[in-house]
């Protein structure tokens, strides 16, 4: 059995803008999300308010739900003045999400 790394990065988000994730001072980090949809006028956002920190090549995003405070802890695998790759194992509740060989999530963010 191969253990594989699956990248979340979609190029397709139909007629809307791609997620944003602004990684600003001082630990904020505003995280704009869209859905994908074919009709443009339906292409609203939803900013979500999270925070982020950097510890050696460790980037952990803090994230705030109306189930709790959850964080998610990355590994830096690449970071230039134009793109960052992160990776991290999959999490339990992931692991019913992708075939058994993959082991990792990859996040690819770029530079706008």
């Amino acid at each position: 059995m191969n253990d594989d790394v699956v990248s979340t990065y979609i190029e397709d988000n139909g007629q809307c803008p791609l997620d944003v994730f602004d990684f600003r001072e001082q630990g904020v980090l505003l995280n704009t999300d869209y859905d994908f949809s074919t009709n443009p006028n339906q292409c609203s956002g939803n900013v979500n308010h999270e925070t982020w920190s950097l510890s050696g090549s460790t980037l952990t995003l803090t994230v705030s739900t109306p189930n709790g405070k959850f964080e998610y802890a990355y590994q830096i695998k690449k970071g230039t003045s134009s793109e960052f790759i992160i990776q991290a194992p999959l999490s339990k509740a992931q692991e019913e999400e992708y075939d058994r060989n993959v082991v990792a999530l990859k996040h690819v963010f770029r530079k706008m």
